[in-house]
């Protein structure tokens, strides 16, 4: 049986009683970090699960995921997932390989960005298609951004791992992603405590509560409900 364990979106300690009961009945553990920058390890992840766990890199499930839907055959076999489980594309494709393949699959859910940017008070069905920044300039961005605000719809803007916030913040101005002139929130969870910024893109880019090592996302408003404007501003935090 396979099993997708969300650990939830800031570290280890996010994990519901569940999913940690669930962990500790696998056969195999296997840990995937690359799709966010979740501030766990496999050390710590065996600390409270009392298991061996094995990290999986980026081509062990989209290239080499036959080795783990092997092993699901006969084991229950769990992977440890940043997040929530089933947010990620590359999970769902595993996850219908394994039942391609008769095999069961159970998902253990969590905590997800998708849900945490509630603490900004922009209500959840005002937001359109999210879309993910990548390393490399996409022209469907803008589409889609211009698309959501023409619904009056915010965007939910999720950043690759590997980019760090302040160029996230240079491009979306560069690529006339937003303007410059154009209020954006940020929302980062970093260990339980939340980062919640709301300004101009170059006024957030000097905020000495960025840091490198956590994992960001841009949210740019649609038409801003007159309460969802009052929670941002305060909401967010003063000292940027």
């Amino acid at each position: 049986m396979l099993f997708l364990i969300s650990i939830g979106i800031s570290d280890e300690k996010d994990m519901s009683l569940r999913a940690l009961e669930v962990a500790k009945s696998c056969d195999y553990l296997f840990f995937e970090r690359y799709t966010s920058k979740i501030i766990t390890n496999c050390k710590k992840l065996k600390n409270i699960i009392g298991k061996e766990i094995i990290e999986l890199k980026r081509e062990d499930l989209e290239e080499g995921s036959e080795k783990i839907i092997k092993l699901a055959k006969d084991k229950n076999v769990g992977i440890l997932i940043p997040g929530d489980a089933l947010v990620a594309t590359t999970h769902i494709a595993l996850a219908i390989e394994a039942k391609k393949n008769g095999i069961d699959v159970k998902t253990i859910h969590g905590s997800s960005i998708f849900t945490a940017i509630s603490s900004t008070g922009l209500q959840l069905y005002k937001f359109g298609r999210a879309v993910t920044l990548p390393k490399f300039k996409a022209e469907s961005i803008k589409e889609i951004v211009d698309e959501n605000k023409n619904r009056g719809l915010h965007t939910l803007l999720l950043i690759d791992p590997e980019i760090s916030i302040r160029d996230a913040l240079e491009r979306i101005c560069k690529e006339e992603i937003v303007k410059e002139d154009e209020k954006i929130v940020i929302y980062s969870n970093y260990k339980g405590d939340e980062i919640i910024l709301y300004g101009f893109p170059k006024e957030l880019a000097n905020s000495n509560l960025l840091k490198d090592e956590n994992q960001y996302s841009i949210i740019i408003p649609g038409k801003l409900h007159f309460m969802e404007e009052e929670a941002l501003l305060l909401f967010s935090n003063k000292n940027i």
